[in-house]
């Protein structure tokens, strides 16, 4: 799930009660190369009795593709993690400054300032982007929004700066996590032996983009390659099909505590 600290429509406690009105009692924000929206995920969920993960996504690239992974229960006060998110935050920033360039070229009128205005915590995203030219009248909704300006076909897109996969899975377990490849359904299987191969903990295996037959495949394969499978929503907010898929993508609270003891074990 993302929040408003990355590129998610609602705010961290928003997400909580969202969650817990859904049903789930043990969940993660996994917000894009933030982890701002853990503290007040954290508080809030305090008062619902739902226990709130540390999760993040990281954006990798191979074979041309991007790659998602997840981690999750990594040590949030790691000062190497720590300084490697501040680089990713500002790296963020900078792809903001450079689509409202673009945009601008095209004379819509958008400024940083009219992003900001929607980022409490300052990590941008391309949402961000999507509040400020709604709210001054280029598009109505957030589909609508990434249609026209800022889907990754778009005439504006600016492409993010990616790591190698074996480099995000070392961050993440150099600060005590486990990795997690996330809706994995589009991936050769050189891919997968090669996620295999650098360290990876496991895969989505429960997702919304994910086919029957791709869901029966992705839990097989965990099995054989003694891996974890994993279950996410994905849920960002402000899209269609989010608030349906809530609560739908899950797994036992018995693989949690195999994640865990995963992370444990790295240790």
């Amino acid at each position: 799930m993302h929040t408003t600290a990355s590129d998610g429509f609602f705010s961290p406690s928003e997400v909580v009660k969202k969650s817990f009105d859904a049903g789930l009692r043990i969940i993660s924000i996994t917000d894009h190369d933030s982890i701002d929206g853990l503290k007040e995920a954290k508080e809030y969920a305090k008062n619902l009795n739902i226990d709130v993960i540390n999760g993040i996504e990281l954006s990798a690239e191979f074979e041309d593709k991007e790659v998602h992974i997840l981690g999750y229960f990594f040590d949030e006060t790691n000062s190497e993690f720590t300084l490697k998110i501040d680089e990713f935050k500002n790296q963020r920033y900078q792809r903001i400054i450079n689509f409202v360039e673009k945009l601008n070229q095209k004379q819509i009128s958008i400024s940083i300032d009219d992003v900001l205005e929607f980022s409490k915590t300052g990590t941008l995203g391309r949402p961000h982007i999507a509040q400020a030219l709604i709210k001054k009248g280029y598009a109505s909704n957030f589909y609508e929004v990434f249609s026209k300006f800022l889907g990754n076909d778009s005439s504006f897109y600016v492409k993010k700066n990616f790591l190698a996969p074996e480099t995000a899975f070392d961050l993440i377990h150099r600060a005590g996590g486990v990795c997690i490849i996330a809706h994995p359904g589009a991936f050769s299987e050189k891919a997968l032996s090669h996620f295999v191969k650098s360290g990876v903990d496991g895969f989505e295996v429960n997702h919304p983009s994910l086919s029957s037959e791709q869901k029966k495949f992705y839990h097989e394969f965990v099995r054989k390659n003694h891996l974890i499978g994993t279950g996410g929503s994905d849920f960002h907010g402000g899209r269609r099909n989010d608030e349906i898929n809530l609560g739908k993508y899950y797994i036992p609270a018995a693989r949690v505590e195999l994640l865990k003891q995963r992370a444990m074990n790295l240790n």
